[in-house]
């Protein structure tokens, strides 16, 4: 904790809530391999998850921008890490969209 008391920083936010994100994702993966849920709700689990990440990143972004005594190499570092969470967040996204699409053709219910 910092020097504000019971409030957490927002390093030690941002920290606690990519591992409750990466956690949930675990979770889903178990939840899929135990076939709890189907293929596309597993997809649009992991691309909601990785949005927040991708959120996540750009918290600490902020911080990271607004602290003029940061290093500029920790600031493209945060920056190269909210830029590949978005990547991958896209890229779930994307599967989320095609497996909907394929099963809506399938079903007509497009």
């Amino acid at each position: 904790m910092t020097a504000t008391g019971d409030r957490p920083s927002v390093p030690e936010m941002v920290e606690a809530g990519l591992g409750r994100t990466g956690a949930a994702m675990w979770h889903a993966d178990a939840r899929y391999e135990r076939g709890k849920i189907t293929l596309d709700h597993h997809w649009r689990i992991l691309a909601a998850l990785h949005a927040r990440r991708v959120r996540w990143w750009a918290v600490l972004e902020r911080h990271v921008l607004d602290d003029r005594t940061t290093p500029l190499v920790f600031y493209r570092a945060v920056l190269g890490a909210r830029e590949n969470a978005h990547r991958v967040a896209r890229y779930w996204h994307q599967q989320a969209a095609t497996v909907t699409a394929v099963a809506e053709h399938e079903t007509g219910t497009a």
